[in-house]
């Protein structure tokens, strides 16, 4: 006779008894969580970019219509219509790897509008931006990440005249004057200027309204997939970096 909980099984000897409560465990745990997957794009009406949905619950994607989804262990997987089923049957999307809610959330936020007076200043002042996600724009303040075996390039805009940059080591006070070329959007970084990791800078190009505040991260080397990289970036502050490069992997 043996009791688990509130049942009673009795007569159970060797490999059934054995089956018999591995299954019971197996009842007792309750149906697996779904799969959090998050919308990076969309032109269904019913699911919008930063939308967070079950990988088992039925989407509709109609002829001519296609949602681009990601979790945090897998690249963007795109879903063109006409689709009626659980994005989890489809490839790249089967079996999908345990999830932590809080990289769930960091890419949920990529996608979500920042309606805020600062967000639209942001977002006035980043203007068109450099082409490439690891280009920095000296025109805007906040978080930037680097790669950590490259140099990389510094872009402004209104490059017609040459102009002064002066870049400001806010820990060691040094400072570092150049000129930076007419018509030239994009400059290196200055060799001059050591870049540390968690380090903040003062970037100012003569004729700028304001000072850029920067603070540089170096991103570690490997990551499993890219959708890794943009959650640890997204992290750290380079949300507009990390949303540029898991869009751009649709």
């Amino acid at each position: 006779r043996y009791e688990i909980g509130s049942l009673t099984m009795s007569g159970l000897r060797g490999p059934g008894k054995i089956l018999t409560i591995a299954l019971f465990g197996i009842l007792m745990a309750g149906p697996t969580e779904a799969a959090k997957l998050v919308v990076v794009s969309s032109t269904v009406p019913e699911l919008v970019p930063g939308q967070v949905i079950d990988g088992t619950s039925s989407i509709n994607v109609g002829a001519g219509q296609s949602v681009s989804i990601v979790a945090p262990g897998i690249e963007p997987v795109a879903i063109e219509g006409p689709f009626s089923g659980a994005p989890e049957s489809r490839d790249g999307l089967i079996g999908l790897p345990e999830q932590e809610q809080d990289a769930i959330n960091e890419l949920a936020s990529l996608f979500v509008e920042d309606t805020s007076e600062d967000g639209k200043r942001a977002i006035r002042r980043r203007g068109k931006g450099p082409k490439n996600a690891w280009d920095l724009n000296v025109a805007v303040a906040g978080n930037h990440c680097i790669r950590p075996t490259k140099d990389f390039q510094m872009w402004r805009p209104n490059a017609g005249r040459s102009a002064q940059l002066s870049i400001k080591d806010l820990a060691t006070k040094k400072r570092f004057k150049t000129t930076w070329p007419a018509k030239e959007s994009y400059m290196s970084w200055p060799k001059e200027v050591k870049v540390e990791d968690g380090a903040t800078y003062l970037l100012k190009v003569k004729g700028a309204t304001l000072a850029s505040k920067l603070q540089v991260h170096i991103v570690p080397k490997k990551f499993p997939t890219t959708t890794a990289r943009v959650v640890w970036m997204s992290k750290h502050g380079c949300k507009y970096q990390a949303k540029r490069m898991i869009s751009r992997r649709r």
